[in-house]
């Protein structure tokens, strides 16, 4: 042993560099006997713990900056920002994760049946979302931040905001499906469906691209466009009239809801009440003996104006005012009048036939 090497207990005989024991780092740091040397030159005057040292030193730095690629993920669904959990959410979105992206909310949705990967992956090949930015974060209060974001979902740029609250550690998301309220389960269940799926009741839904359709011998509804709006992830639910729906009449709809109309107007003028219940000719009169009204032809019906109302699935007609001759007997003998009346009429065209309300 030459009297200039100093050796230390557990040395072995033959020195190797410590690149060779290390190897590289992706080739962005060199190899690690560039950076630091070999034994071989360590041997003249430096010590072993400034070689081990400069070597623990190296590791420590790769895995500070590997640590940088998780940095604000935590266990369980949060994250340690607020902008970093709606970031996640809307990654998972993009994904087709619909679990992930559920995991992220503080309050489960009442309903998951419009909220699994297949209902999902069906909203994003309409509305792939991309370009996922965090705008700004509002943290007024130590346990709830609002989040302001910007993304893209298909060829639409959103800007939106999301509450988050304290979770542990980490943050969620106050809601992260938004429910749609306001269906008639018992009548557009009838006819209108989601994705295929027929509609009862308040549904739950992700934000993007949302299939409605229904079709009735006197309904069609269809949904080009139909979008549910990132936006109201901030209240968590919306209305069917916000939705872009298309809903009308059919014409064999429109044919009978004319003709259901004629009929009603014809039950309502057979009647001797003074004032036929759900029927738009009435009289009132003091003395007048009930039972002995007869009623005469109106003046011409005219279906004027229409409004649909389609929550309701409701075709509203304004027939405008009407004069209805009536006799009855009063306490002083038969009188004759003539009744105004400005008249309205409400066909529901789910029933078959489709039933009228005055």
């Amino acid at each position: 042993m030459s009297d200039d090497v100093h050796r230390f207990p557990g040395d072995p005989d033959e020195w190797r560099s410590v690149d060779e024991n290390v190897g590289t780092v992706d080739g962005k740091m060199g190899t690690v006997d560039e950076n630091v040397g070999t034994l071989d030159d360590h041997r003249r005057g430096h010590p072993r713990w400034l070689i081990t040292g400069t070597v623990v030193a190296t590791f420590l730095a790769i895995a500070l900056l590997a640590g940088t690629l998780v940095v604000g993920k935590l266990r369980g669904g949060t994250t340690t920002t607020p902008g970093a959990t709606v970031t996640s959410y809307l990654q998972a979105l993009a994904a087709g994760d619909a679990q992930r992206a559920l995991s992220l909310g503080a309050h489960p949705p009442e309903s998951t049946r419009f909220l699994t990967d297949d209902i999902l992956k069906k909203q994003i090949a309409k509305t792939p979302i991309s370009d996922i930015e965090v705008l700004r974060e509002s943290t007024a209060q130590a346990s709830r931040a609002t989040v302001r974001m910007s993304a893209r979902f298909g060829d639409t740029t959103s800007e939106f905001s999301v509450l988050t609250v304290k979770s542990g550690k980490g943050w969620k998301m106050m809601r992260t499906a938004i429910r749609i309220r306001g269906f008639d389960g018992a009548k557009t269940g009838r006819l209108l469906t989601l994705f295929g799926q027929p509609i009862s009741g308040d549904i739950s839904v992700f934000p993007g691209y949302a299939q409605f359709a229904g079709t009735g011998p006197n309904l069609t509804v269809s949904s080009s466009n139909a979008f549910v709006k990132p936006d109201w992830l901030m209240l968590g639910m919306a209305f069917p009239s916000q939705l872009r729906l298309k809903v009308v009449p059919t014409a064999a709809g429109a044919d009978a809801a004319e003709k259901a109309i004629k009929a009603a107007f014809a039950q309502c003028l057979s009647s001797t009440d003074l004032r036929p219940p759900r029927c738009p000719n009435r009289v009132y009169s003091l003395g007048a003996v009930p039972g002995s009204a007869k009623w005469g032809e109106p003046s011409e019906l005219k279906f004027g104006r229409t409004l649909f109302l389609w929550r309701t699935t409701t075709l509203v007609y304004s027939l405008g005012s009407m004069t209805f001759p009536v006799t009855y007997t009063a306490a002083d003998g038969p009188t004759s009048e003539t009744v105004r009346r400005y008249v309205t009429a409400r066909v529901d065209l789910l029933s078959n036939p489709p039933t009228v309300t005055f």
